[in-house]
């Protein structure tokens, strides 16, 4: 199947017994690995960190002074030491290639190439600290969203710089993939920003042999998650490395895992991130993060925000005059807005998506897409009740309103009436099917 067989949600044949379940991922269906090809898998990946502490050039002629510095710097920090960007770049390649084989729709030969630029930018920048003074991320880039803008903002600059470096040719290589990764903008880099961290928990499990603090259990546990979150089918191979990890640790300190449970995140859930449409999808959402534990990302606060705050209206003329101006710089302002806000790991509800490139933005970061339908009438009675003005003759034709008539959508729900439990049926059946 192609790639935009995916995107059509269209489901391939599973119907041997032979075949593994599916799940979906960037608006297509990968076979869920099973626990024994992931348990092997992990194996692997440990095993292939040794090459790290394979030395070149030690004991060599000519290479007599270096052997015995080396050796001494052995017994001050016993292999493995603490890696290098060049060491973990090789090693998040090197897994790149043992699981993408899983994946059948994704494009090897660009996930290696991603794996080897994707830290490339720190020959300037440096290794950024996700863990922070206190030890718990909620200062840094890993939890917090303005501090993720900030380092984001000088990784640009320093691929800039990179750049500035190559020949002609090359540069326009590397640069389609160094933003490609940075701005996770296909699956292909959301896969190796997922084994990113995958790795980063690998080689906690191998240099740390268990002897971690609660508050360093927590901020690890909780920063790898994004694995899931960035590569939702990455789950089985993610949960496995966990539950060594914890193992790991209970022995260490001669209990049980479950002793463990006070530093301890539950493994995350939502592993299908339904983003809701169209009118009348408050409700939606409302439930989903009631109900179900979703945190809800609003595309239209920031608009509204600015709308309300410079004029002094809400008008839904403005919101489209104020959306079309800064989309014209940037298309996707909006949903980066709504991603910039911390979720604590929770699965995320947009409430709003109305163009074609929201569409592609998101069907890229895995996002399951649903579309809340509501006749005219309806939806001109709640935005009246909301104190929004709505001129027929020109807002139901704004693009907004449009433009995604034709487009594949995971589900379609009806919401026409004033009654909550039908449709909160609805979204029951619909994430009982995702699940």
């Amino acid at each position: 199947m192609d790639r935009q067989g995916l995107l059509t949600g269209a489901e391939p044949s599973n119907s041997g017994a032979d075949k593994a379940p599916v799940v979906p991922i960037s608006g297509g269906l990968y076979p869920r690995v099973n626990a024994a090809d992931a348990k092997h898998d992990i194996d692997v990946m440990l095993w292939s960190m040794k090459l790290c502490s394979i030395r070149r050039y030690f004991h060599q002629r000519f290479w007599e002074n270096e052997t015995q510095d080396a050796e001494y710097a052995e017994i001050v920090e016993p292999m493995p030491r603490l890696e290098s960007v060049a060491e973990h770049s090789w090693h998040v390649a090197d897994t790149v290639l043992l699981l993408v084989g899983h994946f059948p729709e994704l494009y090897p030969d660009r996930c290696a190439q991603l794996a080897i630029l994707h830290d490339k930018m720190e020959i300037t920048i440096g290794d950024q600290n996700p863990v922070g003074r206190d030890g718990t991320g909620r200062a840094t880039h890993a939890f917090n969203a303005q501090e993720r803008v900030s380092k984001a903002s000088a990784e640009r600059v320093a691929i800039d710089r990179y750049l500035s470096r190559l020949r002609p040719a090359a540069r326009r290589t590397q640069a389609d993939a160094l933003f490609e990764l940075l701005d996770g903008a296909t699956p292909e880099a959301q896969f190796v920003k997922a084994i990113d961290k995958l790795q980063a928990l690998a080689f906690v499990l191998v240099k740390k042999h268990g002897e971690l603090a609660d508050r360093h259990l927590e901020f690890t546990l909780r920063y790898s998650e994004k694995v899931v979150l960035y590569f939702p089918p990455l789950t089985v191979h993610y949960s496995e490395l966990r539950s060594r990890l914890l193992l790991q640790v209970a022995r260490r300190r001669n209990c049980r895992v479950s002793g463990l449970e006070g530093p301890v995140p539950s493994l995350p859930t939502g592993f299908w991130s339904p983003m809701v449409i169209s009118m009348g999808k408050t409700a939606v959402a409302k439930y989903l993060v009631d109900d179900h534990g979703f945190a809800r990302c609003a595309t239209g606060s920031a608009c509204r925000w600015i709308c309300r705050t410079l004029f002094d209206s809400e008008s839904k003329t403005l919101l489209n005059q104020v959306t079309d101006a800064l989309k014209a710089i940037d298309e996707d302002v909006w949903l980066r807005a709504a991603l910039s806000v911390d979720v604590g790991g929770k699965p995320i509800v947009f409430d709003s998506m109305r163009f074609g490139s929201d569409y592609r933005f998101l069907k890229n970061r895995g996002f399951t897409t649903w579309k809340i339908v509501a006749p005219l009438d309806v939806r001109l009675a709640r935005l009246k009740a909301r104190g929004q003005e709505f001129d027929v003759a020109v807002d139901e034709y704004h693009p907004g309103e449009t433009q995604l008539e034709n487009y594949a959508f995971d589900a379609v729900i009806e919401n026409g009436g004033l009654q909550l439990p039908p449709l909160h049926k609805s979204v029951e059946n619909e994430l009982a099917r995702l699940q």
